[in-house]
């Protein structure tokens, strides 16, 4: 369970990163 929430965390990082690059 915890590596799923951590994987998880770790995918909307990466999203929220490139929302802002693209901002």
């Amino acid at each position: 369970m915890l590596i799923k929430t951590i994987t998880m965390k770790t995918r909307l990082m990466k999203l929220a990163m490139m929302e802002i690059r693209i901002c």
